[in-house]
């Protein structure tokens, strides 16, 4: 949903901090998201794990803790922007409904 809907969104805004937070998130994303299909590629097989239980391991807690950290740093500086985004747009949009 964020790639689709929140970046565009935030990087389209007139508020510079959010567009460049967006800009990075997106940027990020892309490098998890290219990170994961080569982790899928190399432990897509049961057979692939089987003959190397560590390493699948060790590679998945590196993946997830990739992911853990990503959604983490989204709660605590993505998600605020865009809420406080909205706020505005919201508060423009009943300034507008008065008049």
């Amino acid at each position: 949903i964020e790639d689709r809907v929140l970046y565009p969104m935030l990087i389209a805004s007139e508020n510079r901090e959010a567009a460049v937070a967006a800009r990075v998130f997106e940027r990020e994303m892309g490098n998890l998201g290219d990170q994961f299909e080569r982790f899928l590629q190399r432990w897509g097989r049961s057979a692939e794990i089987a003959a190397a239980i560590p390493q699948f391991r060790y590679e998945c807690d590196m993946m997830f803790a990739a992911l853990r950290d990503r959604i983490a740093r989204e709660n605590r500086e993505l998600y605020p922007l865009a809420d406080r985004e909205n706020a505005e747009v919201l508060q423009l949009q009943k300034i507008l409904d008065r008049l």
